[in-house]
């Protein structure tokens, strides 16, 4: 690996992780509620892996762990988009008891198939 690609490939992991677990605890709090503070460990070491994955070589590991990131990331401006076109058109907001178990399916969905497709793409020739 080129040293002068791993500053940015470090800063890119980092930022990624961290707006990935961001994009997952919003919906664990909404429909877990303070029970998702007993998961709170894990997105800890979730972020925590976007830095071991930018000092090791890329490989299918750290493929799936961008893509599941950026499904998480999908998933979350999707939903943002319905329900911000919701509140505009129709001017109601949607149900918690509804919607934040919804969004935490949508976006747990959007984690597995990043981490799925991530996984199944073959490695880029350098």
């Amino acid at each position: 690996m080129n040293p002068t690609n791993r500053v940015p490939r470090g800063a890119g992991f980092v930022l990624l992780g961290g707006l990935g677990s961001l994009a997952l605890a919003f919906p664990l709090f909404g429909a877990l509620g303070y029970l998702a503070a007993l998961i709170l460990p894990l997105l800890l070491v979730w972020f925590a892996g976007s830095v071991a994955f930018a000092v090791t070589a890329p490989g299918r590991l750290a493929r799936a762990y961008v893509f599941g990131n950026l499904g998480m990331l999908a998933a979350s401006v999707s939903v943002f988009a319905v329900v911000w076109i919701r509140l505009v058109t129709l001017g109601e907001q949607p149900n918690p008891a509804v919607a934040a178990p919804l969004y935490l399916a949508l976006v747990l969905a959007g984690l597995l198939l990043g981490v799925l497709v991530g996984a199944g793409r073959p490695q880029a020739k350098s």
